[in-house]
């Protein structure tokens, strides 16, 4: 007998071979699985440390840390103004004037120029939004007024007098309207006026951005004409 190697305590048998056999399986094998299970454990945990990691990092790549801002200069290049661009500038109010002159122009306005009658109509319905009160009641105005069937017979401008904002988000309008027949003999002239809730929705394509790039929508609209004073 070797010397050197060295006899294991054996295990008290149970007297059972099967039971026997099921102690030296886990005494064999018991650790190994204990391990493996170990080993798992610890490849799942580092399988979540770096989705965290790499989730953690496209967030920061997407959330710049440079804020832009724009500098407007006057002719001789001096800083007039500056202001950031990742945020949205009040809209100046002038601006809101023109556009809504130019909305009441194109709608009132009844030329002989298919062509120019065609433009008036591009440019009034770029204001309107569909399933507006605002677009409702003027698809039923047009409907009573067609503007092709109307310059056959007579012509109207329009002059723009005020455009002043009232309480809330609301426009008043007021304009002058005259009516010439077509060998442009004066029919009448009447003031009119109308109230205008607009409403602003960002243009987000290209189309969008040529017709209305301030993305100015009439929401709401009623006109009258305007009775003159008595004296």
């Amino acid at each position: 007998m070797n010397s050197s190697t060295v006899d294991k305590p054996s295990r008290p048998s149970t007297g059972n071979p099967y039971l026997d056999a099921r102690q030296e399986w886990n005494e064999r094998y018991g650790d190994y699985i204990s391990q493996a299970r170990s080993w798992k454990m610890a490849a799942l945990f580092s399988l979540g440390v770096c989705a965290v990691s790499v989730v953690g990092v496209i967030v920061m790549a997407n959330s710049s840390r440079i804020v832009p801002y724009v500098i407007e200069v006057n002719k001789l290049g001096d800083a007039v103004g500056v202001h950031r661009a990742d945020q949205a500038r009040a809209i100046d109010q002038r601006v809101v004037k023109a556009q809504l002159a130019r909305f009441v122009t194109s709608w009132r306005c009844v030329s002989p120029d298919v062509a120019v009658q065609k433009r008036n109509l591009d440019e009034m319905y770029a204001f309107l939004s569909a399933g507006d009160p605002a677009t409702v009641s003027l698809n039923e105005y047009m409907k009573g007024n067609n503007p092709y069937e109307r310059a056959t017979k007579e012509t109207a401008t329009v002059t723009i007098e005020n455009a002043l904002p009232l309480a809330g988000e609301t426009w008043q309008i007021d304009w002058i309207e005259e009516r010439r027949s077509r060998s442009g003999e004066l029919l009448d002239v009447k003031r009119w006026r109308a109230a205008i809730s607009p409403a602003f929705k960002p243009p987000t394509d290209e189309m969008t951005i040529l017709r209305n790039p301030l993305g100015l929508y009439i929401r709401e609209i009623s006109w009258s004409p305007v009775l003159p004073s008595s004296q």
